[in-house]
């Protein structure tokens, strides 16, 4: 038996010892923060903020790579392709795991593994803020209120647009719930980047924006805001009706996740979710998220992932009645 034993241990101790050296080598270099959102999006203005504080508190710099396009796929593959050695990280909104597994990109085999088995490819390190959406229209647009948008679009079926950040994103899934849950007939305009730019230039009519980034044009008058997706209305924005009150739809949450490859060290991961907790925690960062409007959400690597499948659960059937996929 003891010699049965002893090679066991011998391992034991090697992996112990690989681990323990994996853990205090890293970082041995700059660490790539890699996300699908546009310079200036709200993933890339909060991305930027815990970069700043993870490199502080780690001493090595962070850098944000914007890398857009495809639902959020380009990301996923830059940093798929990457080492699993915790210096490529992926910023990713909720919808990138709960709703691109969901939808088509046109045909069968166009979607590679790590999109329709995210959980497979990517293991979630930690949360960095919650937001619920604002449902705002142009300045010049007919309507003051919820219910004078919905008997404007259906008197004008077709004739509507509304921008979103791509098929597949939270505000273009939020507002195909409000079209469905009022027979709304309106045409989809997926960006990139610069939606808000454009409903603020009267280009577009209607967005649902998070509203961190909304917030500011509201209380300016440039834009109407017209609904929320909370729970309950936001704080800085007491006479906006949440969908919930209006009967128009469940509550929608933009979270961010940071994760890395799933073959990543457990020592990496664990060291890297301690320092994300450490960065949420400094007063600097949990003031700054206040003041944009976000709730700083601080969730362990199991939550995420329940969280993630409850809500791919819940947005399945919307995808499927809708036709929603990203060749859209």
């Amino acid at each position: 038996m003891r010699r049965l034993l002893r090679p066991l241990l011998f391992l034991c101790l090697l992996s112990t010892a690989a681990l323990a050296a994996a853990q205090t080598s890293w970082p041995s270099q700059p660490i790539r923060l890699v996300m699908s959102g546009a310079p200036g999006t709200p993933p890339d203005v909060v991305g930027r903020l815990f970069a700043s504080a993870l490199g502080d508190s780690l001493g090595t710099p962070v850098v944000v790579e914007n890398k857009t396009g495809i639902g959020s796929v380009i990301a996923m593959a830059e940093v798929h392709r990457s080492p699993a050695d915790g210096h490529t990280l992926l910023y990713a909104v909720n919808n990138v795991f709960s709703v691109n597994p969901l939808v088509s990109m046109g045909t069968p085999d166009a979607r590679p593994d790590f999109v329709r088995q995210p959980l497979d490819a990517f293991k979630p390190v930690g949360t960095t803020l919650q937001q619920g959406l604002v449902l705002i229209a142009t300045k010049g647009f007919p309507a003051e209120d919820f219910a004078a948008l919905v008997a404007h679009v259906k008197g004008h079926p077709g004739q509507v647009n509304y921008g979103s950040y791509g098929a597949g994103s939270l505000p273009h899934l939020a507002m195909e719930m409000v079209a469905e849950r009022n027979g709304l007939d309106m045409a989809h305009i997926p960006y990139k980047g610069g939606a808000l730019t454009d409903l603020i230039a009267g280009h577009i009519s209607l967005l649902i924006e998070p509203v961190g980034t909304a917030l500011p044009h509201i209380q300016a008058g440039a834009v109407k805001a017209l609904a929320y997706t909370g729970t309950q209305r936001h704080r800085s924005l007491p006479d906006v009706p949440t969908l919930g009150e209006l009967g128009s739809g469940e509550p929608v949450f933009g979270w961010h996740a940071i994760w890395v490859r799933a073959d990543t060290p457990p020592a990496i991961a664990e060291r890297l979710a301690a320092e994300l907790r450490k960065a949420a925690a400094t007063p600097q960062v949990q003031q700054r998220l206040q003041d944009l409007g976000y709730d700083p959400l601080t969730s362990e690597p199991d939550a995420i992932v329940n969280r993630m499948t409850a809500e791919a659960g819940g947005w399945a059937k919307l995808v499927q009645d809708r036709n929603i996929n990203l060749t859209q």
